[in-house]
């Protein structure tokens, strides 16, 4: 390899990591991935559908079903946040809604604070078992106020 060839990809390597680090510059999780299961009185709950809500830019949400054993799930939602860049708090409305049977079920509200996955429970990945007829509690640990019936 000639000395201009090595040169040019010396430089291309450079150029390749800088265009990586640029793209990932923002990026926040507006919402990490949920694994769940909903039950009524102990029993899964099948052919449900569950909304989620995001609230950061504007309202946007996604709606899945659940499986014959009550099982859903969602990705991980990304965006891009000046936060990540700028010392500006990331504030995102989230919420979660199951529908069955012609009622409509809250079992999620919380407002994520962190760019980070899973920040919601502190680190924990919401892998979240919901029973619809639980009351919403209260969990102020997480950095915000998160209302569930949820337990992980």
């Amino acid at each position: 390899m000639t000395k201009c060839q090595m040169q040019l990809f010396i430089k291309i390597i450079i150029c390749s990591f800088v265009v990586s680090v640029v793209a990932d510059t923002g990026k926040v999780y507006l919402f990490s991935e949920v694994k769940g299961i909903v039950y009524l009185n102990g029993e899964p709950v099948p052919n449900a559908k569950v909304v989620r809500s995001y609230e950061y830019n504007s309202l946007e949400h996604e709606e899945t079903v659940t499986d014959a054993s009550g099982a859903f799930y969602f990705p991980p939602l990304h965006g891009k946040s000046l936060s990540s860049i700028l010392p500006i708090e990331l504030v995102v409305a989230q919420s979660m809604v199951v529908s069955f049977n012609g009622k409509d079920y809250k079992i999620w509200s919380n407002t994520k604070r962190s760019k980070a996955h899973n920040s919601e429970l502190g680190g924990s990945p919401l892998i979240l078992k919901c029973d619809l007829v639980d009351e919403l509690k209260i969990h102020r640990e997480f950095g915000s106020i998160l209302r569930t019936n949820c337990s992980w």
